[in-house]
C-alpha cells in the first residue's frame, strides 16, 4: 500500500467541507507523489475499502470514502502509476455530489468527463446490486457547487489545470452527447448540479487547450438547446451555462471563428450573447490588422443589430480616437438612426473626430448630415475641410457637385481644392467635368497663369471620371506644354481608384 488511498480519502473529506483551498492543493500533491512509482486499486465494501485486495491499512481516513464509493455504486478505481491531477480531481468531485437514487454513479460519470481519463478507470456495480441506505444522510453538509470549483482555480496554476485540464488527442464530443442526452432527463436543481458541472467543465477545457472549434460548436449547442427548451429547470441550467461562458476571453474565442468555416456558428453564439457578443466583435475590427478580417467582422455587425446601442455609447466617450472608430463603424454599417448623435459631435473640439463624424455623415446620407458637409467648407482645419471634401464622393451627383461649387469659390487652400476636384471627377456628370476642364486650363501667358500642382489635381479629377467627355480632355492635356500635365493625363485607368481615394484605409486604434 503506497498511502494513495488515505491521501485521496483526506482529499474527499476536505471538498466535502468546503476546506481552504490551499489545504486541499496540499492534499493533492500528496495524491500523485503516492502514484508516482505504483498504482492502486480501491474497492468498496461492507466490511471497509479495500486497497489492492486487501483492507486499508488507514480506515479512520477512508471510513467516508468507502461510503461514497458504496453510495454512488462504484464496484472499484484503478489508479495507474503517474495519474493525471485532473482525473482525480475530477473523481473526487464526483463522489462528492449527493448520489442519485434513481441515478447512480451518474454525478461520477459525468465529472470524470471533465478529465482524460486515461490514468483512472471507474466500474459501476449493477444497479440491483447496490445496498440501498448504505450511504447515512449528509444534508447538513453542503455538496460542492459550480461555484466552488471557480473559486479553486484562481489560487493555483497547476490546481487550475488539474480541475479544467483536458488532453487534446480525446474523444470529447462524444462525452459531451452523453451530457446532453443527460440534460433532457433534468427535472429538479439537483439532477442539474452534475450536467452543470460537467458543461462547464468541458467548456473550461475548451479554453484552456485553446480548442476554439469546440467551444463553438458547444455554445452553439448551448443556444440552440435553450432556445427550443420549454421545462423550467433545464432553462435555467441552460441560461447557467452561457453566463458562465460571458467573458471576453471567451467571447474573443469565439469571435476569432468569424474568420473560418465555423463563421455562422460563431455568429450566431455572438448574437445569443447580446451587447456583449457585439463589443467582442468590435473589440477584434478595431484589433484587425488585415483588410479581409475588418470585412469579416463588419459582415457579422451588420447582422446584430445591438451593435447600435454599443456604437451609440462609444460616441458618448470623450476621446477622440473612439469617436473616430464609432464614426468609421457607423458610416460602414449604414446605421442611419446614429445620424443625429453624429451630427451632435459637427462641432467637437477635436479636428480628427469631426473628420471622422463628416465622413460617416456622408456615407449614411441623411439630409442632416448633407447640411453638415455644406458647413464643413467653413472648419477651421485644413484636415477637416479634406475630409469633408473626399466625404463628398459618397454622395450622389446631383448634391455633390453643387456643394463642390460652393466649397471651391471661398477656398483658398491648395490641399482642399485638390481634393474638391478629385470630387468632382468622381461625380462624373458633364457639368463637374466643364468645371474640371476649366480648372485644368493653363490660364493666361503672363496674367492669371494657374500653379501646376493645381492643374495637375484637376486632371486627376478628370482620370477619376468615367464620363467621355473627360477622355476626350485627358487626350487633349496629353499634349500640354507642362511635362507634370502631359504625365498626369496618361495615368492609367486601372489607377482611378487609388487616385480618387475618398477615405484611404482607416486605422481604428488610438
Amino acid at each position: 500500500m503506497n498511502g494513495f488511498d488515505s491521501a485521496f480519502g483526506r482529499l474527499l473529506s476536505l471538498m466535502l467541507r468546503q476546506a481552504p483551498v490551499d489545504t486541499q492543493f496540499t492534499v493533492l500533491r500528496a495524491c500523485i507523489t503516492a502514484t508516482r512509482d505504483v498504482g492502486a486499486v480501491l474497492a468498496p465494501s461492507a466490511d471497509g475499502l479495500r486497497v489492492d485486495d486487501r483492507l486499508t491499512a488507514d480506515p479512520s481516513n477512508t471510513q467516508e470514502l468507502n461510503l461514497r464509493l458504496l453510495g454512488h455504486g462504484v464496484s472499484s478505481v484503478s489508479v495507474a502509476t503517474g495519474c493525471e491531477p485532473a482525473e482525480i480531481v475530477a473523481l473526487a468531485w464526483g463522489l462528492a455530489a449527493e448520489p442519485d437514487p434513481t441515478q447512480l454513479g451518474m454525478s461520477v460519470r459525468l465529472m470524470m468527463l471533465a478529465s482524460p481519463t486515461r490514468s483512472v478507470h471507474v466500474e459501476f456495480e449493477a444497479a440491483d446490486t447496490v445496498v440501498p441506505g448504505l450511504l447515512p444522510p449528509m444534508s447538513a453538509r453542503r455538496s460542492p457547487t459550480p461555484t466552488t470549483v471557480a473559486a479553486v482555480a484562481p489560487n493555483d496554476a497547476e490546481l487550475r489545470r488539474a480541475i479544467v485540464s483536458y488532453s487534446a488527442t480525446t474523444a470529447v464530443p462524444d462525452r459531451l452527447d452523453v451530457v446532453f442526452t443527460r440534460l433532457q432527463r433534468v427535472n429538479t436543481t439537483v439532477e442539474a448540479t452534475p450536467v452543470l458541472d460537467a458543461f462547464i467543465s468541458y467548456g473550461e477545457a475548451c479554453l484552456e487547450d485553446r480548442r476554439h472549434s469546440d467551444l463553438v460548436t458547444f455554445l452553439r449547442a448551448v443556444v440552440e438547446h435553450q432556445a427550443h427548451e420549454t421545462h423550467r429547470e433545464r432553462q435555467v441550467l441552460l441560461s447557467s451555462v452561457l453566463r458562465r461562458f460571458n467573458s471576453t476571453l471567451a467571447l474573443g474565442r469565439v469571435t476569432g471563428q468569424l474568420l473560418g468555416d465555423q463563421a455562422r456558428e460563431a455568429l450566431t453564439v455572438l448574437i445569443a450573447f447580446g451587447t456583449t457578443g457585439a463589443d467582442s466583435v468590435i473589440e477584434s475590427l478595431v484589433a484587425a490588422q488585415q483588410r479581409r478580417h475588418r470585412q469579416a467582422y463588419l459582415a457579422a455587425l451588420r447582422e446584430m443589430p445591438v451593435a447600435t446601442g454599443t456604437l451609440q455609447h462609444m460616441l458618448s466617450d470623450g476621446r477622440w480616437y473612439i469617436i473616430r472608430n464609432a464614426a468609421y463603424l457607423i458610416g460602414e454599417l449604414g446605421a442611419v438612426e446614429l445620424s443625429d448623435a453624429l451630427v451632435a459631435l459637427r462641432a467637437h473640439p477635436d479636428a480628427r473626430a469631426r473628420a471622422a463624424v463628416l465622413t460617416a455623415l456622408a456615407k449614411l446620407g441623411m439630409p442632416r448630415g448633407i447640411s453638415a458637409l455644406q458647413g464643413a467648407s467653413r472648419d477651421p482645419s485644413v484636415e477637416v475641410r479634406v475630409q469633408a471634401a473626399q466625404a463628398l464622393a459618397h454622395l450622389p451627383a446631383a448634391r455633390a457637385v453643387p456643394i463642390v461649387q460652393h466649397a471651391l469659390r471661398s477656398e483658398s487652400d491648395d490641399t482642399v481644392r485638390a481634393a474638391l476636384y478629385v470630387a468632382l471627377g468622381r461625380a462624373g456628370t458633364d457639368e463637374a467635368v466643364h468645371l474640371l476642364e476649366e480648372a485644368a486650363r493653363p490660364g493666361g501667358k503672363l496674367l492669371g497663369r494657374k500653379p501646376v500642382a493645381l492643374r495637375r489635381a484637376a486632371v486627376m479629377g478628370l482620370v477619376a471620371s468615367e464620363n467621355p467627355l473627360a477622355q476626350v480632355l485627358l487626350a487633349e492635356l496629353r499634349r500640354d506644354t507642362d511635362p507634370e500635365i502631359r504625365a498626369a493625363a496618361v495615368t492609367p485607368l486601372a489607377h482611378r481608384a487609388s487616385v480618387a481615394t475618398p477615405l484611404g484605409v482607416v486605422v481604428l486604434d488610438g
